[in-house]
């Protein structure tokens, strides 16, 4: 079989990410879902509100989402380690120890680790599947310095590091030390570093039948950059002008909820007043794929811009994937999970509308619906009543209040119900936060059991997180430090 050519894997890669998971364009609802959720969390209305009638929003979704947080963290990041590598045997113990200093360093220190860690499990309690990415950045760090008296010796040792290049030299000469030089250097550090960060939801795409992150033979990373940023990242002006421009018609809706209450995601600036600003996809692509004839498949990492028929800016072998991800709660034999969000966002409509009968029940009470004899009373007087004010009659009995059926208990009741229901579908419970636990069972052994039980969803949510997320981000950074370091 004849080697793969650059048009054909394009055509290629078109196709899996058109038919990929999260695609705007693929139909598989995911965006729409964590729109909604989105939604829920922030208490935005439901859009069948009333004038004059109650709109109270119960943030069920945020309630559960936000108190299980900290009791998924604690194990994590409470202690001087997020993992550890165990030996195999005795002759293992010290390499296991390096290892796992190592990799706990990278993670803590060189990188934003509590930051990484609460972004990807509340990504993933809210948003129902979560992505980290870590890679070795190859990008050079370029500081300037300037030094001012050097003899000859220490300025030939410093301009003759290859990584030093002269930007300024002025040579003078001293009566008593003889020459000296002052010198301005450019100092590029080429060493690379470890770095991990967090994939918003929308920027991440897998092959729609994947059943795990290890089984899919697709995964791409695609995000909108600038003309200005390709070039900076060593890229031709002339592959990508073509391309500039060509994308900006489609706005990612799941970027603009995020950004939506807060009013800050501006308008995209189409470049007419910097043509370095004209924006474009970026796509990071790893498939497995026979491109070089073989009859074999083997992974590749592939950089392309713009949108169907893009152009190729890198085409490499690759390893794998360089991401991690995690559920909350694993559908079986499918990549997608479920979130605390999918699993409340019913509770908190039914719970609202039932607040909301409540309220609307208060107001009525204390401020009733009033009938009135036609031409008997002053309108003006009744409908600006307040307190100590008068109503003008002209007969006795001319306004008069409607009753207002009594509120009986099942509203609460119901309201109360729902509240276990989602306690039971999160682990979440009033009895694990420290609260005054005497509505549904007023025994030490009853809460005690209900405390465990919660206990229990929330502990399996964590041990999902370590096995199936965190686990598999130490292994990266473990293949990646013994690739390069």
């Amino acid at each position: 079989m004849a080697k793969m050519t650059n048009d054909r894997l394009m055509a290629v890669i078109d196709n899996r990410i058109a038919n990929s998971v999260g695609y705007l364009e693929g139909g598989d609802g995911l965006s729409a879902a964590r729109r909604k959720a989105m939604k829920y969390y922030r208490g935005d209305k439901f859009g069948n509100e009333k004038a004059g009638r109650s709109s109270i929003i119960m943030r069920l979704v945020a309630e559960k989402v936000d108190g299980m947080m900290p009791g998924l963290l604690k194990p994590f990041v409470s202690g001087a380690e997020i993992g550890r590598f165990d030996p195999e045997g005795p002759e293992d113990e010290a390499a296991a120890e390096q290892e796992t200093d190592v990799c706990n360093f990278v993670l803590l220190r060189q990188n934003p680790g509590f930051r990484i860690l609460y972004t990807w499990f509340k990504d993933a309690l809210l948003q129902r599947n979560s992505v980290v990415k870590a890679w070795w950045d190859k990008s050079e760090d370029v500081t300037f310095e300037k030094y001012v008296g050097l003899d000859e010796t220490e300025f030939y040792m410093l301009v003759g590091d290859d990584d030093v290049e002269m930007v300024e030299h002025e040579e003078r000469v001293d009566p008593m030390l003889g020459p000296l030089h002052d010198v301005k250097i450019k100092l590029t550090n080429r060493l690379g570093h470890i770095e991990i960060r967090n994939v918003p939801p929308e920027e991440f795409l897998i092959e729609a039948q994947a059943v795990s992150m290890e089984d899919a033979a697709f995964v791409c990373h695609r995000v909108r950059k600038t003309v200005s940023d390709l070039v900076a990242m060593g890229f031709k002006k002339s592959d990508i002008e073509p391309h500039a421009g060509d994308s900006l018609a489609r706005i990612n809706s799941e970027r603009m909820e995020r950004f939506s209450a807060d009013e800050t995601l501006t308008p995209l600036d189409e470049g007419v007043d910097d043509p370095s600003m004209r924006e474009l996809w970026l796509h990071e692509s790893y498939i497995k794929v026979d491109y070089d004839g073989d009859d074999i498949a083997e992974w590749r990492r592939v950089l392309t811009i713009g949108d169907t028929g893009g152009k190729i800016l890198e085409n490499e072998e690759a390893d794998g994937n360089p991401f991690a991800d995690l559920t909350p709660i694993i559908m079986p034999h499918k990549w997608s999970g479920e979130s605390v969000a999918d699993q409340t966002m019913d509770l908190q409509y039914i719970q609202s509308s039932f607040v909301r009968a409540a309220a609307d029940h208060l107001y009525f009470s204390t401020m009733p619906v009033l009938g009135i004899v036609e031409g008997r009373a002053n309108l003006e007087d009744v409908l600006n009543r307040r307190p100590g004010g008068v109503i003008r009659m002209k007969e006795q009995n001319a306004v008069q209040a409607i009753p207002v059926t009594p509120l009986g208990p099942d509203v609460w009741q119901m309201i109360e119900f729902l509240e276990g229901k989602a306690e039971q579908r999160t682990g979440m419970t009033r009895y694990n936060q420290g609260l005054q636990a005497d509505t549904l069972n007023k025994t030490a052994t009853g809460a005690s059991l209900i405390t465990n039980a919660g206990e229990q969803r929330l502990e399996l949510t964590a041990r999902t997180f370590a096995e199936t997320g965190v686990k598999k981000l130490f292994l990266k950074i473990h293949g990646l430090l013994r690739k390069h370091q």
